[in-house]
């Protein structure tokens, strides 16, 4: 299973020309929060789907350095935060059940 994801995941950083997956990562974050702009989300006073869909993505590696390092690294954070205090802790998560 791990062979077939490793070779699915070369696949996909050849077809988007992908060198440096934390260089891609890093500068995917600075066009998003290029587009959030001056506002507070990208939907403006209020997250929209498209806020939604980038804090869910952050979030799922949660817990993992690479987390860490999109908070401190890039200028997403002050963004992050303002999206965590609106959508709030984890009602629902695994990590909590177990």
């Amino acid at each position: 299973m791990q062979v077939m994801r490793r070779i699915t995941d070369h696949e996909s950083f050849k077809k988007y020309n992908i060198e440096d997956e934390r260089k891609a990562l890093h500068d995917s974050l600075a066009k998003w929060i290029e587009a959030v702009g001056s506002k507070d989300f990208y939907g403006g006073s209020h997250p929209n789907l498209a806020d939604l869909c980038v804090f869910g993505t952050i979030r799922a590696i949660e817990g993992y350095a690479t987390h860490t390092n999109v908070l401190t690294e890039t200028q997403v954070g002050p963004w992050y935060d303002r999206m965590a205090s609106v959508v709030g802790d984890r009602s629902n998560s695994r990590a909590e059940r177990l």
